[in-house]
């Protein structure tokens, strides 16, 4: 008896999708410089010496401006983490499980592609792993903007100085988005 070779069927790689990279880091960097436009303004007009008040001590001030912009922006990142982690995830997901589904069908196959536990589980610990990502980045943030502030106050207060230096830490900020 001669046994005939049954010829394979490949599948096509799913490829991961730049634009949905994409997509995410512009999402963030959208919402990492409204915060660091806000800070860096606020900042600058509380340390400008005409908005200090001569009884109270410059350093405290400044020190209350960045707890109240540093609560306001960590509750807009943790609202916003979320809903950005899931949509980044599920078109993520996507862009792997639709062309996989129509290749399978191509190919002959007729299938119910349902998430197993395990798969559920997975793509759960990727969306908490993703929202804690995106709620570390106004803590980190402002510790070093908070530092960064207290040493220009402790030095005297250049103005301009203190201004190039929050630019660098916003391009440190923008850089740990990716």
């Amino acid at each position: 008896m001669k046994q005939t070779k049954k010829k394979e069927k490949t599948l096509k790689p799913s490829l991961p999708n730049a634009g949905i990279q994409l997509w995410y880091q512009r999402e963030l960097r959208r919402q990492i410089t409204r915060m660091h436009k806000n800070v860096t303004a606020k900042i600058l007009t509380s340390f400008s010496k005409n908005s200090l008040a001569y009884d109270a001590s410059p350093a405290s001030m400044i020190r209350n401006t960045l707890r109240a912009l540093s609560a306001r922006w960590v509750k807009k990142f943790t609202a916003l983490s979320d809903d950005l982690a899931k949509t980044f995830v599920n078109r993520a997901a996507g862009n792997v499980d639709v062309p996989l589904k129509k290749q399978l069908v191509d190919k002959g196959f007729a299938i119910d592609f349902k998430m197993t536990r395990d798969m559920h589980n997975a793509v759960t610990a990727i969306v908490a792993e993703n929202v804690s990502l995106i709620k570390s980045i106004p803590q980190r943030y402002f510790t070093n903007v908070e530092s960064v502030v207290l040493q220009s106050v402790s030095r005297g207060g250049d103005l301009a100085q203190l201004k190039k230096t929050l630019g660098q830490q916003f391009g440190v900020t923008a850089r740990r988005r990716n």
